[in-house]
This record gives C-alpha cells, structure tokens and sequence, in this order.
C-alpha cells in the first residue's frame, strides 16, 4: 500500500473508532459505599500479625511446622464461633510431589446462602522467613475481619479462608477450594488480601486481572476504589495498563483464580511509600515483622471492612461483565469493545486486499505452496512446544504445576540446559520434516509471500477477537497490523530495507513487554520464565497455538522483505 493511501485509511480509521467509541462510551456509575462506624482493631491485627511470624517463622511447604500454623489459625478462628473446617491436598511442587498442604477456612452464615469469600495465603517461600507483610499482613487484617463480623448477624454468608500453597504451586489453595470445597457455585465475590505494604504507607492498589481471562467488575471495582478512598489513597490502572493487564492475563494474586471462574473478585494491594526499598525486602528473609506498621494495617484493614460492609448491604448483585473497558470516568460496553476491535482492523483488510491485488491472478500454485511452507513452520513450532511440555512431565524440568516457581526462586535464574536442547531440535528437525512431508518445494515470489501473511495475519486477528483475545492480539500484533500493509514491490535495495524495517516492527511491542515484565516482576531471565510458564500451563493451549502461528507468518513476511522481485 502506498504511503498516502496508508495515511487515509489509518485516519478514517481512527476517525470510526473514536466517533463510534464516543457513541457508545458510558458514564461509570455511581455505587453505593458503607458510611456507618468501623470495628477493625489494627492493635488486635498486630497481635495475630506477632503470633502469626514469631511462633511460625517457617510456613513453607517444605517445613513441617506449616500444619502446627494452620492448627492456630483454625483454633483462633473458632473462638469467634465460626464454623471451622480444613481442606487437605496434595500437589506436585518443585519437582516433588508434597502432601500434608492444608486450607484453613470458616463460615459465618448469613441469611442468604450465597457467600462473600475473604482469602489470604499463610504460606511462604523457602527462602523467606516470617513473611511478615507477604502475606501475614493478609492472614492477621482476615483474622480480625472474622473476629468483627462473626458479632453481626450478615445478610450473606460469609467465608474467611486461609490458603496454602499460594506462593508455590501456585495458588493450588484457591483452586482446591474452588474444586473439593462445595462452595464454588455460591460465592458471590471474593476480596483477596495480599498484602499490606512494608513500611509508611501510599496507598493501596487494586488488582483486577484474572488467570487466562476474566477482570473485576466495573461495579466491584468501583465499590472497592470508594471503600478505599475513606481510608487512604485508592490506586486504580490507566486505561494503557488496564489494556497491559488484558492482554497478559497473569494474575499474580489469588484473586485470579476466582476471575478465571467467573466469579467477581478484586484484590487488595498495599503501595509504599518506598516501593524500591519494599521490593529489595520483598521475598527476602528481610520481610520482618518490625517493617509492617499498626497505620499501615489500620488503613488495610478498615478499607476492607468498608468494602465487606457494603458488599453485606447489596440487596442484589450487579452484573459480573468482565468484558468491558474503562475510560477515565466513562467506559466501553463489552459489545463495544468488541466492534471496536474489529474496525480498528479496517487498515490491515484494506492492505490484504491490496496485496492480493499486487501479487497478481493465476498464482494459486503458488499461493498453496506458501501455504504448506507456512504449516510446516507452525507444526514444527508445535513440535518443539510439545518437547517442551513433555520435557516438565517426564521429569526432565522442574515442575511447578501451573505456574512456575515464585518470585526470586534461584531456578528462575538457572536455565536447564537440556530441555532447552530438546526443544531446539524438535524445531530444527521437526521443520525438515513436515517441510518434506508437505512437499514444499520450489520457490515462492516475495508478492505472494506478502499476501498469504497479510491474509493469515488477518484471519489470526479476527479469530482472536472473536474469542475474547482481541486485547491481546491487538497489543502484541500491532505493529504487524498497521505497518506491515505498507510493505510494496522491491526494486531497489532502500525499498527492500524499508520492507526488512515493517518486518522487523512486529518484535518492538513484544521486546518492550519483555521489558517492562522484567521491572515489575522479579523473575530471573524472562525469556526463561516464558518458556516454563508455556510448559506449566500458565498460558493457555489457543494463546501459544495463536503466537506459533504469529511466528510462522513473521517469518514468511521476513523472507519475503529480503528478497529483490
């Protein structure tokens, strides 16, 4: 497409995404927030707080003394006459299989048999000792929240859990819960607290995104910020970071868990002051009781009584959409983020019809054996992935079930060699073969290759934003989206060049989320990381089948941009 036409579309394009979000975008509603007094005592926090690290120090699941925690946590919960009842698992971690992993939880019944569910983790790495902010600030802030509500009479039942196994595993505490407990057709909402901050409170944070899929409700989500804002600082995503956390789709709380079910959840995070002073302590054996202050627990913990007394004051409960987008104080409907997304592909169908165009009639020959170039690409991509899932399953790499090792685990910094190997040469051999099963021979013009990876790109995109990926497909994909079109005929070498550039422009967003991953989260080498998570689960089996075929049509487009007509 050439550079003028390009401009035209790309500004009728914008002009039909912002008329038509302009059109459809709708005020955030008000919601309704508890006014009345508040019971939490951050003094009778600390003290289970003190408890908690000093006589457990040690909650990891390699430690037995994990169960005698447990056990107290089950005791002081009765005492405010809950009904108390534990949940054993087992599950595979760091390559081992570890039982004994034990849920804490109580019931407060309510008039109404659905429940509004309170979690926080007791567990803790290996590495870690007392976890004091990480996450017995959680643990202490639910316990007192049992203490005051289990003096009311609620209106919905109400469950105060304390998980196991939220930091390895990981979070196969909610996910048991969710399975074996009973309650999972019941819940209603669930707060997650983990975890209020290390030293002088900012504020605190919501987090919103689900595992796989799912997002806090626009109404929660409001409820939570206004519950918060009573107490201290409300932290809310920009639309960009709303549209991030969309894409990625990795909950790093257990919150997530409830998302991924369906089920409305929010999670509380504490902000520091110092957040580069907090994350040099965080998952270290510096996460000590004497770095959590009573303010700072005091303003956690009166935001989520706030939060809990107005979820026990709803009649009914709003609707769970998950699928909308928040705008500042308006936002987008899920039916229109929906078309949204499909017109903002108007200049990548234009350059696919361009191109096909451009590569000339009479060339389907051609055009299937680009095809099967391109199939021998992706089924060489899956073998190497199935090299790599076979190589966790089969003991070759350690396992962690879903998700791969916490934060700051020293397996996250030591790539294992041989599934590496493996992986490389299912993808070497595995291309020679399926590229010889396939019988792809001969050569293809640069025009053709053009066109069969704008058309492959286009029916990728739709088909990802018609089964809710549309955030992620758009992100990712975007350079490909709107820059390859302008890729023409290379006659001479600065022509070629520039089509090598439109080419190379579909790793910038890719490369930037690598870096912008690696700040945020303390995970080693996160190309590492990728890859175990893509073994373990973490991604689901359509998104990497969706990236193995976004990788073959790059690849494809590239050759293309090499080569002279």
């Amino acid at each position: 497409m050439r550079g003028r036409a390009w401009l035209k579309v790309m500004v009728i394009t914008a002009a039909l995404v912002i008329g038509l979000g302009w059109l459809a975008a709708r005020p955030v509603p008000d919601v309704p927030v508890y006014d009345g007094d508040l019971e939490f005592q951050a003094s009778q926090a600390m003290l289970y707080l003190s408890e908690l690290v000093t006589r457990f120090p040690r909650r990891d699941y390699a430690y037995p003394a994990r169960r005698e925690a447990a056990e107290w946590i089950a005791a002081e919960l009765g005492q405010n006459g809950l009904q108390v009842y534990t949940q054993e698992f087992s599950e595979v971690i760091a390559g081992r299989r570890v039982d004994g992993l034990q849920n804490v939880f109580a019931v407060l019944p309510g008039r109404i048999s659905k429940a509004i569910l309170v979690v926080a983790h007791y567990d803790t790495p290996p590495f870690v000792r007392e976890g004091a902010a990480d996450d017995a600030s959680g643990v202490a802030t639910m316990m007192e929240l049992a203490r005051v509500f289990s003096r009311t009479n609620p209106r919905w039942t109400m469950i105060f859990l304390a998980s196991d196994s939220e930091e390895y595993g990981a979070m196969w505490g909610s996910y048991r819960f969710l399975l074996a407990s009973g309650w999972k057709d019941r819940l209603a909402a669930v707060v997650s607290l983990d975890f209020a901050n290390m030293g002088p409170m900012k504020g605190i944070k919501l987090r919103s995104m689900g595992i796989h899929q799912g997002y806090t409700p626009l109404w929660l989500r409001e409820m939570t910020k206004a519950a918060i804002a009573r107490e201290t600082q409300a932290i809310d995503v920009s639309p960009v970071m709303e549209w991030v956390e969309r894409s990625v789709a990795v909950a790093p709380t257990e919150h997530g868990v409830y998302l991924e079910a369906g089920i409305p959840a929010v999670d509380l995070w504490g902000v520091p002051q110092d957040q580069a002073w907090q994350s040099r302590h965080y998952h270290t054996v510096h996460d000590t009781l004497d770095k959590v202050h009573p303010a700072t627990v005091a303003h956690y913990g009166r935001a989520a009584e706030r939060l809990l007394r107005t979820l026990q004051g709803l009649e009914d409960w709003p609707s769970g959409e998950m699928r909308y987008f928040k705008l500042g104080r308006r936002y987008l409907p899920g039916g229109a983020v929906l078309l949204l997304q499909l017109v903002a592909l108007l200049p990548l169908l234009v350059g696919t019809l361009r191109a096909r165009l451009a590569a000339g009639r009479g060339r389907a020959g051609e055009v299937w054996l680009e095809v099967r170039h391109l199939s021998a690409l992706f089924l060489a991509g899956c073998l190497g992935y199935l090299a790599l899932w076979l190589s966790s399953e089969k003991g070759l790499m350690v396992k962690y079930e879903l998700y791969p090792a916490t934060q700051k685990d020293p397996v996250l910094n030591a790539p294992q060699l041989l599934p590496l190997a493996l992986m490389a040469a299912a993808l070497i051999g595995g291309y020679f073969v399926f590229r010889g099963a396939l019988r792809v021979r001969g050569g293809v013009s640069p025009a053709v290759r053009r066109a069969v990876a704008l058309t492959g790109l286009l029916f990728l995109v739709v088909a990802a934003v018609l089964f809710n990926g549309g955030f992620a497909a758009l992100a990712f994909l975007a350079p490909a989206i709107y820059l390859w079109p302008l890729a023409r005929t290379a006659r001479n070498r600065s022509v070629r060049l520039l089509n090598v550039a439109l080419a190379l422009s579909a790793l910038v967003v890719f490369a930037a989320f690598v870096a912008l991953f690696s700040q945020l989260y303390f995970i080693g080498h996160v190309w590492w990381y990728i890859l175990m998570a893509a073994a373990y689960g973490l991604f689901r089996a359509r998104a990497v089948l969706a990236f193995l075929i976004a990788a073959a049509l790059f690849l494809r487009f590239t050759s293309a941009a090499l080569c002279r007509e």
